[in-house]
């Protein structure tokens, strides 16, 4: 009989339509959404401390796909022909992975304010799976039986916690959590005692760190109400938070050192002081003001207090941006709350009952089935695939303990058990387990690194076609023409000593890299390219002077002292704040889409300058060639820029010091920011430096001040959504852009630029951009 490709057809669906087939479809998609929520708890271990965009898209690709993977597992094993006890089992992981891991409760900040869809979501896969258990387990007379309905209670209790924290993220949420901190700060006995603060006794910080009452939205309804400004008044003792004060007034080991035990270096206090820090800066998220005191009272910690050494200056604020990361991204924040009680009572019986079921499935168990599955190494299929199920979760528990137990939210929960505790032996109990869990080894909270983009080495790349396709079918960025990025390179104590040391000498009025000028004899030389049209100029003229002196005037690689030091931090951050205005637009002033667009037409400029060098010597030389043409470009003006500085300093020395002093002080300048979405969605792809500057700045209440005449205001709005993908990659050379208008509050004046036809090739017709000028 001749085989005909119909016949084929119908044989292969007549086979995939048997109740065997259907089961193992059903049991491969169980395995599959168990290894997506393993694979979810290794994402958000890395996720904050790797910077990878393979890796921010599988962690969006796994929390975008698993609940819609676990939906249709569920509808397929609701509507089979067939029941087998193992369904209902099978159904409690699967809505218990609903649940997500506790180090990846969020992917972004937005998913907080999609609770209400979470919950119902969550109550329609609970009643779907006690119909499943309902339809499954009269069948039964096996352990099986009963198992699945202590694990339906498991999976509620991890669901509930869930959804709590979900909901403390949220905008409503946080502004009504922290509306108390704003009361107490605001009080009268707070702002009189923190007049005659000391910023190295800490006597007088009575910043709060934690609430005493639990749960804490009863202290919204205990505390007493004074009128006609319906605001809290704080006159029991009880009602008060532990302070920054009664942290440092604890002279009790192991918060102190006592015979070489305890905290001699004071990093369990600083923990402390992160979490203080923390409270307000989620405060500032939530957009209540910070009264002025208090900033100025942090900023005096910076300057003459605890703070005042760069490397526990940058340990406090590193801690801080963790538990922040935890707070809306983890559900480590809630681990002292009534949620984190149900998260940990879940989680227990899950582990008991997996264990007891782990020991019972290696045994050559054969359940009563009515669809017979093939039998391997002894065992039923179904069997090893619930065997399976069980291990996979029962790892996913312990990397997530493991995690829990190195996590700050855990040594902060410890040490503030700790300090509430009055009764001697609790005391000291507890003190064992501070002093014991808090000198583990701490994984790094962050990154560490400082990533690079050098215009003179990137501007020739262009990105395939295929790949741009490709990343667009993905819904990933896409990659412009010049945008490829340098090696990374580790962010050393030397870089964070220059930056910090420029703090101290600029104090808290921040310019636009002046001062540094100033200090080194050049400002009336050199004044021109610190107030050029946006701060995007400045980064990018400056950068390409940079790295015209580091071609010109490198010093030797066994020299050593300053020269060396501040080749490093000069060029180290040249290439970093290049790399910010390629990659992270949005962390600096001038708006995201201005920024995106400059940068395309420096790539061009760089790509029609260099034309015809092949190596960094000839572009070098071409740098010197145009370093005296009138030409207003970004290109010329670098490197009219660099050569001013190489002929007015001469000797190498003196021109790495001006560069690192003027790199120091301009990430300083650039990183305040009111942008609180954007910094906070950076902590969830590996952290940025210029984050941890910027929260530094924001509780010193640094500012900047405005550039000089004829240099414009920042135009970056803060919080305000990000373009679209597709059309904030296109550059002058990988699209026709006939206008675009950068949104303004109110019309400019606006200025006309063409870019000529040897720039974007005679096929194509000149390009017309509109930019925002002075109004």
């Amino acid at each position: 009989m001749q085989l005909t490709s119909t016949n084929i057809t119908n044989a292969v669906a007549k086979r995939l339509g048997t109740p065997q087939a259907k089961l193992a479809w059903i049991e491969i998609l169980v395995v599959l959404s168990v290894l997506l929520n393993l694979l979810m708890v290794i994402l958000g271990m890395l996720r904050p401390r790797r910077k990878s965009g393979f890796l921010k898209g599988a962690s969006w690709l796994t929390f975008t796909l698993k609940p819609y993977l676990i939906a249709y597992t569920l509808g397929l094993m609701q509507d089979a022909p067939f029941r087998t006890e193992f369904f209902s089992f099978w159904g409690v992981f699967l809505v218990f992975a609903l649940g997500s891991p506790d180090a990846f409760s969020a992917y972004s900040i937005e998913d907080h304010e999609q609770r209400k869809r979470y919950r119902f979501q969550v109550i329609v896969k609970i009643a779907v799976l006690m119909l499943l258990i309902s339809m499954n387990i009269y069948q039964s007379k096996s352990f099986l039986a009963f198992s699945p309905i202590l694990l339906w209670f498991a999976t509620y209790l991890k669901l509930f916690a869930r959804m709590a924290t979900l909901g403390v993220g949220s905008r409503f949420a946080v502004e009504r959590i922290y509306k108390i901190s704003v009361e107490y700060l605001t009080s009268d006995s707070v702002m009189s005692t923190l007049q005659g603060a000391n910023s190295l006794t800490m006597e007088g910080y009575n910043l709060p760190v934690s609430w005493r009452i639990f749960p804490f939205l009863r202290l919204l309804n205990t505390v007493k109400v004074v009128y006609p400004a319906y605001t809290r008044h704080f006159n029991s003792p009880r009602d008060r938070p532990l302070t920054l004060e009664d942290v440092w007034n604890c002279k009790e080991w192991p918060l102190i050192s006592q015979q070489g035990r305890g905290d001699p270096d004071g990093r369990l206090k600083d923990m402390l002081l992160s979490r203080s820090l923390s409270q307000l800066l989620i405060t500032m998220y939530a957009q209540y003001s910070v009264p002025s005191i208090v900033m100025d009272k942090t900023w005096d910690l910076i300057q003459n207090g605890v703070l005042r050494n760069h490397q526990r200056a940058f340990r406090v604020i590193e801690v801080e941006l963790e538990l922040v990361f935890n707070f809306f991204y983890a559900d480590y924040a809630s681990i002292g709350s009534l949620a984190g009680v149900f998260r940990f009572v879940g989680s227990g019986i899950l582990s008991v009952v997996s264990i007891m079921l782990l020991v019972q499935l290696s045994q050559s168990i054969k359940p009563e089935e009515t669809i017979r599955m093939p039998i391997i190494l002894g065992h039923d299929v179904n069997v090893l695939v619930t065997f399976v199920i069980v291990a996979v979760f029962l790892v996913a528990e312990l990397i997530q303990l493991t995690l829990l137990c190195f996590s700050q939210s855990f040594k902060v929960l410890l040490l503030l058990c700790y300090l509430f505790r009055e009764t001697p032996w609790m005391r000291r109990l507890l003190g064992y387990v501070v002093q014991g869990i808090c000198k583990m080894p701490q994984p790094k909270a962050w990154e560490r690194k400082l990533h690079q983009y050098s215009i003179l080495e990137s501007h020739v790349f262009s990105p395939s076609p295929v790949s741009n396709f490709l990343r667009r079918m993905l819904m990933m960025d896409l990659v412009r023409p010049g945008e490829k990025e340098g090696r990374a390179i580790k962010l050393t104590g030397e870089i964070k000593e220059a930056v910090f040391n420029s703090l101290m000498r600029n104090r808290r009025d921040l310019r636009n890299g002046e001062d540094s000028l100033r200090t080194n004899g050049v400002s009336e030389k050199l004044a021109w390219a610190c107030a050029l049209k946006t701060q995007t100029h400045g980064i990018m003229v400056w950068h390409i002077a940079t790295i015209f002196c580091e071609h010109h005037h490198k010093p030797p690689k066994d020299s050593v002292g300053d020269i060396q030091r501040d080749f490093h931090v000069a060029t180290s951050l040249s290439k970093y704040l290049a790399y910010l205005v390629v990659y992270a637009p949005g962390l600096l002033p001038d708006h995201p889409f201005v920024t995106r667009h400059l940068f395309g037409h420096v790539v061009l400029e760089a790509r029609k300058v260099f034309k015809g060098c092949r190596t960094n010597e000839q572009k070098m030389e071409k740098l010197n060639q145009i370093a005296g043409e009138p030409e207003e470009k970004i290109v010329n003006r670098g490197a009219k820029l660099g050569k001013t500085i190489s002929d007015e300093l001469r000797d190498s020395t003196r021109i790495w010091k001006l560069l690192a002093e003027f790199w120091s002080e301009m990430i300083l300048y650039v990183a305040p920011s009111d942008n609180f979405t954007g910094h906070l969605e950076e902590l969830a792809n590996g952290g940025e430096f210029v984050t941890h500057l910027w929260a530094l700045l924001r509780h010193a209440g640094v500012k900047r001040v405005e550039a000089a005449a004829g240099s414009p205001a920042p135009t970056n709005p803060g919080n305000q959504e990000r373009m679209d993908t597709a059309t904030a990659a296109e550059t002058p050379e990988n699209a026709n852009i006939d206008t675009v208008m950068a949104p303004v509050v109110s019309p400019p004046r606006e200025m006309v630029v063409e870019i000529d036809d040897q720039e974007r090739g005679a096929a194509e017709p000149p390009a017309r951009v509109w930019i925002e000028t002075d109004k």
